[in-house]
């Protein structure tokens, strides 16, 4: 992992200062040694109240302004998830590096059209799936692709928490647990399998308006494999990870989104545990936000414009799988094409 004072120091601009922005600042600010020199939002009383909070020096009325900015490298695009398209792209039409919220967009027709933008640019384009930068991540990564537990059979993977206080979860146009959560469990497995399933068979249930509260998500692989991702905001689920190959298996202790523990497992009925990681380090929770924005300056200072952990293609591939899942058990935006 790139030590987070050492890559290049980045100018970041945040576009959409709400709570994950704050979170996302703060640990930043704490742990790295890139620098937030911006914030833009349409309502400049929030975007002041928020560069006033994080001592942030300039301080923007509108999202054009941040983007004609020279002396800002990065952006990061934290607005609501069916409103990214538009800032992203303009982000990118300016040359602005960009991390984007995850998940990267709410149907399947903004992903794909960021993904083509973002092709014809010469910037770095990241989802800022956090989970798959932190410390485990990696040595989850370094176990399946160093065969330590032998061909993979099956992987499991869920998040659910009691969202009945978040409104904007409860909304039509961008609200739902398939996107917002499911996009957690779905690229653990993508990280694991390194491929889209063959097939999918969801099962799951809507709210009177529609929406997706529950969303199950069984999954079948050309290679025999094998996966369940789980998503719920009516209440909170165990939100653990499990990986089992013919050498064993791996745990991926609860809640496995954030910085926590894994377990090497014998290949029995009753397990033994073979070896034990735990992240004891100062960065814990939400602080491991940090994470992604090393992992994205070291990728800009070696010159990438797709991240080699989830490339953007990769991103919005897991669109189309939870727009996929989504729709089978009914459940659209609007405007949608039902027919798709």
């Amino acid at each position: 992992m790139p030590d987070p004072f050492k890559v290049t120091s980045l100018r970041w601009g945040i576009v959409g200062p709400g709570e994950i922005a704050d979170r996302f600042v703060s640990s930043v600010q704490r742990f790295t040694g890139q620098r937030i020199v911006a914030v833009a939002s349409r309502k400049f009383d929030r975007a002041s109240a928020f560069a006033k909070k994080h001592e942030i020096a300039k301080v923007f009325g509108s999202y054009d302004e941040l983007f004609a900015d020279t002396e800002i490298d990065a952006v990061y695009v934290s607005t609501r998830q069916h409103a990214h398209k538009e800032p992203v792209i303009a982000a990118i039409t300016a040359g602005k590096h960009v991390l984007v919220e995850k998940p990267i967009a709410s149907t399947r027709e903004d992903a794909h059209s960021i993904f083509e933008a973002a092709m014809l640019a010469n910037v770095l384009v990241m989802e800022a799936l956090w989970s798959l930068y932190l410390p485990q991540a990696y040595i989850v990564r370094e176990l399946v692709g160093t065969e330590t537990l032998g061909k993979i059979r099956y992987v499991r993977a869920d998040l659910g928490q009691d969202q009945s206080k978040a409104l904007r979860m409860w909304e039509p146009d961008g609200g739902g647990a398939s996107h917002d959560m499911g996009v957690y469990p779905v690229s653990f497995i993508r990280s694991i399998a390194g491929a889209s399933p063959t097939k999918i068979v969801s099962a799951g249930s809507l709210s009177e308006r529609g929406i997706d509260v529950e969303l199950n998500m069984f999954l079948s692989y050309q290679d025999g494999m094998t996966a369940l991702a789980s998503c719920s905001m009516l209440s909170n689920t165990r939100t653990s990870a499990w990986v089992d190959g013919q050498f064993g298996s791996l745990e991926v202790l609860a809640p496995y989104p954030v910085p926590t523990t894994l377990n090497l497992l014998t290949p029995e009925f009753n397990p033994r545990v073979m070896a034990s990681w735990t992240d004891r380090s100062s960065i814990q929770g939400h602080d491991g936000l940090c994470y992604q924005a090393t992992a994205f300056a070291d990728f800009v200072e070696r010159g990438f414009t797709d991240s080699p952990i989830r490339s953007l293609s990769d991103s919005t591939k897991d669109i189309d799988l939870i727009t996929a899942a989504r729709h089978q058990i009914g459940a659209y935006y609007p405007g949608e094409n039902i027919s798709v």
